[in-house]
């Protein structure tokens, strides 16, 4: 892509090869080259003064006049295609790169959500102690039970343990 942006700033233009080339690596590019192009067109409106200044610097001709030229048929000027070739391969560039930045977030998203689940041996220490927690919980429980009844005046029978072997 840099090659593209460099021979767009000096002839105006990508050479057909280049852009068979670029397009065979990423065919989501030349369905939206048009796009990009249009974005970079719209650019040079924007910057117009900027590249009338170009025109006249390169020309040696006065600004007033390089507005003139702008004004009566700026698509067939040379500097103004040497600025938008390479506005429109920057558009490419920046459409990649948000494109890699958003996979890579998300790839350190989902390898951070795979580091959050614990493994076998974590699962089964944390099984281990919500039963723990359970038993103790279930057994304060009975002992509330109990403590609650003989305070209103209930006879309470020892407890029972059972246990049931197999």
């Amino acid at each position: 892509m840099r090659t593209a942006e460099k021979e767009a700033e000096v002839k105006g233009e990508i050479s057909p090869e280049l852009r068979k080339k670029i397009f065979a690596e990423n065919v989501t590019i030349s369905s939206l080259w048009r796009h990009f192009e249009t974005q970079a067109e719209k650019t040079a409106q924007k910057k117009r003064h900027d590249i009338a200044v170009r025109i006249a610097e390169e020309r040696k001709i006065p600004l007033s006049e390089a507005k003139a030229l702008l004004v009566s048929d700026p698509k067939s000027l040379p500097e103004r295609k040497r600025f938008v070739a390479p506005e429109t391969v920057r558009e490419v560039i920046a459409h990649l790169s948000r494109q890699w930045w958003n996979s890579s977030r998300r790839e350190l998203q989902n390898e951070y959500q795979c580091q959050m689940i614990p493994g076998d041996r974590d699962v089964d220490k944390i099984i281990r102690y919500a039963t723990a927690v359970e038993k103790q919980l279930s057994r304060a429980h009975d002992r509330l039970e109990r403590l609650q009844r003989r305070r209103s005046g209930e006879r309470i029978p020892p407890p029972v343990s059972v246990h049931l072997m197999q």
